[in-house]
């Protein structure tokens, strides 16, 4: 009773009926029906886990609705950043490339706090899983002989043949797989750059290298009288 009246609406009620009471008879008016539509948050429809690249942008949205505010958080901090407004409804996340030991796959938790009816609040936590394309370690002789068999290897990467590509500047030739055992017959610098990539869906790890191909001696041996000798070389 009484000119204002607070009211605590539960999902089931669907109107208000007001009355006016007349004080001295206790005559009742007829209704007065005020609608009531109850709100309600819509589910927020985010993937439990999204798997992205390093180094890529992953749109993130939830449904737009009227008197409700959004805020994003990623942790941790530094594997990806909200690059928009982290409060919309609406926002893109960059992942990044992480050097602080963490061995990819690495997990990061997004989560967004929906507020509505003034004070509710209501927290949904997802994941991004970030595939990061770490290069392996190359292990070579810097300086090799000419036309020997030489070992590059790689440390630290996949046992799929296919996720390496060696490409060399003395050959068209491309080689494939974690190592190349080949000669080099032409004296000289060598550059090479290995492509690793593991993931398709990825963007490749690119790493350069170079060897130095030292040239054979020749050995022209000379006579003179009962001496043999032969011209000094460097390096020999």
């Amino acid at each position: 009773n009484g000119d204002e009246v607070t009211i605590d609406y539960g999902n089931t009620v669907c109107d208000v009926a007001v009355y006016q009471i007349d004080g001295e008879n206790n005559c009742r008016s007829d209704a007065y029906i005020h609608d009531v539509s109850s709100f309600q948050l819509a589910p927020h429809g985010l993937p439990a886990v999204t798997v992205a690249c390093a180094g890529s942008i992953v749109p993130l949205s939830v449904p737009n609705q009227p008197n409700v505010t959004y805020e994003w958080t990623i942790s941790p901090a530094n594997a990806a950043s909200v690059i928009d407004d982290h409060l919309s409804y609406s926002v893109d996340i960059l992942t990044n490339h992480l050097s602080n030991g963490i061995n990819p796959p690495y997990f990061v938790d997004v989560t967004l706090k929906r507020t509505y009816c003034g004070d509710i609040e209501v927290y949904e936590t997802v994941q991004i899983e970030i595939i990061d394309i770490v290069p392996p370690t190359i292990n070579c002789s810097t300086v090799v002989c000419q036309h020997e068999p030489t070992l590059i290897s790689t440390i630290g990467g996949s046992s799929v043949s296919s996720a390496y590509t060696w490409q060399f500047s003395d050959t068209t030739l491309i080689f494939h797989g974690a190592s190349v055992n080949r000669a080099f017959h032409h004296p000289g610098t060598v550059t090479f750059t290995l492509t690793y990539q593991p993931d398709p869906n990825c963007d490749p790890a690119i790493v350069t290298g170079s060897l130095y191909v030292r040239q054979l001696p020749v050995a022209v041996i000379t006579r003179s009288g009962n001496t043999l000798s032969v011209p000094l070389q460097n390096n020999v």
